[in-house]
């Protein structure tokens, strides 16, 4: 009996790897959890040297130069004729500012909480979007799943707290429920982001760079909307000292001048550009994936990154004075990680009529 067991998983093994082609939602998938990891130390660096003007950060300055990063290869593209406008067309403006509103929202609700909340809840309650995108896109995209689909979901937040366990036993986690109900809050507008952006990148074949420029023209326009509500949520800022403080901000990040007590410009303008090339790429690699899979795919690769940044952090070479050690706890998370990953991208999702959502058609 054992014999016909092993034999029987022998085969199913073989049958995989013979089976196996590099098509282009794989790769997709590979270059994320690649460039995700990389992207989340840039981010620490740069937040890290900006540590002081986050509000001007978040709300000004990645919109902007993600406009700038993503207006040049669509400028490129609309000059060799390689858009086309009839089918990009298709995705309307109130489409793109919907989307960037929910963006917009998501950022806003996530950011105001961060003084009060620890970096351990925050970064579990995120996770907490991975089910709920699941049941949106069942409800609103008649997306239907196997048994393994379920099971990959259930694994994928397993491992997320259990690579946060030695944060729990090693530090006195406070909750505060309001702002945590506030951090909460932030999910479902970033729910809403996901499902919208799958509907419409499922019907039409956008382009994604211009896509992403329009995007982030609204995200700009809407974080300057959003600026009251966030200089009132702050300890420090005040309408009447906030135009000091964006040229303080400004000076940081351009010309590395250090303006107040605490600050540590000398490097932001380097760690800005650097996270700003990174995050355009994974950006674009976060529509492919949507476009050729399906928004919860992309959670789920995407939240391998954390044992792996776990890994890096622990490095003061790459993460700065933000490296912490690598714990038993991340290399278990990590394999659980992908053995949820396998388990779940084992079978395409489906539509209503039983049809594959997925496309890898080989590179």
């Amino acid at each position: 009996m054992l014999n016909i067991r092993l034999n029987n998983i022998r085969d199913w093994v073989s049958n995989s790897l013979m089976s196996f082609k590099m098509g282009k939602l794989t790769l997709y998938l590979i270059l994320l959890l690649s460039f995700t990891s990389i992207d989340y130390l840039l981010n620490v660096r740069w937040i890290n040297s900006m540590k002081n003007y986050t509000i001007i950060s978040g709300s000004i300055l990645f919109p902007l130069f993600g406009l700038i990063f993503f207006f040049i290869p669509t400028f490129y593209l609309h000059l060799t004729n390689k858009l086309d406008m009839t089918e990009n067309n298709k995705v309307s403006r109130k489409d793109m500012i919907a989307i960037a509103s929910f963006d917009g929202l998501n950022a806003l609700l996530a950011t105001i909480p961060i003084p009060y909340l620890s970096i351990v809840i925050m970064s579990i309650v995120d996770k907490v979007n991975l089910p709920l995108v699941a049941l949106a896109s069942f409800i609103f995209l008649g997306r239907r799943y196997y048994p393994s689909h379920y099971l990959g979901i259930f694994l994928t937040l397993y491992g997320i707290l259990v690579s946060f366990i030695p944060n729990f036993m090693e530090h006195d986690i406070s909750l505060h429920i309001g702002w945590m109900l506030i951090y909460m809050s932030s999910i479902i507008p970033g729910t809403a982001s996901y499902v919208y952006k799958e509907k419409r990148l499922k019907e039409v074949n956008v382009s994604v760079w211009w896509m992403n420029s329009w995007i982030c023209l609204y995200q700009l326009l809407i974080g300057f909307l959003f600026l009251p509500i966030t200089i009132l949520s702050s300890h420090t800022l005040t309408f009447s000292n906030f135009p000091q403080h964006m040229s303080d901000a400004f000076k940081c990040q351009f010309a590395g001048i250090n303006s107040n007590p605490g600050d540590d410009c000398q490097d932001a303008l380097l760690w800005f550009m650097l996270f700003n090339f990174i995050s355009t790429i994974s950006n674009i690699l976060m529509f492919l994936i949507i476009q050729e899979g399906s928004a919860v795919l992309f959670i789920i690769i995407r939240t391998l990154k954390t044992p792996i940044t776990s890994y890096l952090a622990s490095f003061p070479q790459l993460a700065g004075m933000s490296a912490s050690p690598v714990t038993v706890a991340d290399w278990y998370a990590f394999v659980m990680l992908i053995v949820a990953s396998l388990v779940y991208y084992y079978n395409d999702e489906q539509d209503t009529h039983g049809h594959p959502i997925s496309n890898n058609d080989d590179i």
